[in-house]
């Protein structure tokens, strides 16, 4: 045991890879340098093949990457960003149903895929609060499917709203929306959303990417 100092990373962070048949596979994520263990148990002799590698890719806003999943694999790729940044990423394929999960560098889950209509595309839409390095997880519906894929992510500017001023939007189940106004100190602002056909729940943050306050009267109205 190590007396660890704000800011470290844990040791070692799961992520969630299937295992299928005769193939246990799992990934980890490191959070520090140093030599580390693996300890392989089985109830009776048995015989096997081990394998390791760094599995993620890089991919850059604005950027697409063609691949192929394994039938039941997982694939990864990493990207920087800063905070107030807001990326997309979509996954489509054809040959299987595309799910993806969006983690931080310790390896939390900030994100996950909201479904096109179609199943054949995923999308995550993120506003990043904190700078750093960012993986995305690809992966298929019930770990059951493979085959080609196209990754794409972007970065969408933020719709402006001026104080004083309305704007309009629309949302699919499932997504945010998200919006930018300048700021003065010592100033009070008053939001109100509206929609005729749903709830709506809005959260308000700081430059920084704290929350500051949001909003959710619980289907009491729209």
């Amino acid at each position: 045991q190590r007396i660890s100092r704000p800011g470290d990373l844990a040791d070692i962070q799961l992520m969630p890879v299937a295992s299928r048949g005769d193939r246990v596979r799992f990934a980890a994520l490191l959070g520090r340098e140093g030599r580390y263990q693996l300890h392989l148990l089985a109830e009776t002799p048995a015989s096997y093949n081990l394998k390791m590698g760094d599995p993620t890719l890089p991919i850059e806003r604005g950027q697409q990457a063609d691949g192929s999943l394994p039938v039941g694999g997982s694939a990864f790729y990493s990207f920087r960003a800063l905070p107030g940044q807001l990326f997309q990423a979509s996954l489509a394929s054809q040959k299987f149903v595309p799910q993806l999960r969006l983690y931080d560098l310790r390896g939390n889950l900030v994100g996950k895929n909201d479904d096109g209509a179609d199943g054949l595309e995923s999308r995550v839409t993120q506003m990043v609060l904190k700078e750093g390095l960012y993986r995305l997880h690809v992966f298929s519906l019930g770990h059951g499917g493979g085959g080609d894929f196209r990754l794409a992510l972007r970065e969408t500017k933020l719709k402006e709203l001026e104080v004083g001023g309305r704007g309009q939007g629309a949302l699919h189940p499932k997504s945010t929306d998200f919006w930018a106004f300048p700021g003065k100190e010592g100033k009070t602002v008053i939001f109100s959303v509206r929609s005729s056909t749903c709830d709506p729940v809005v959260s308000l943050y700081s430059p920084d990417g704290v929350r500051l306050a949001s909003d959710d009267n619980r289907a009491a109205g729209t």
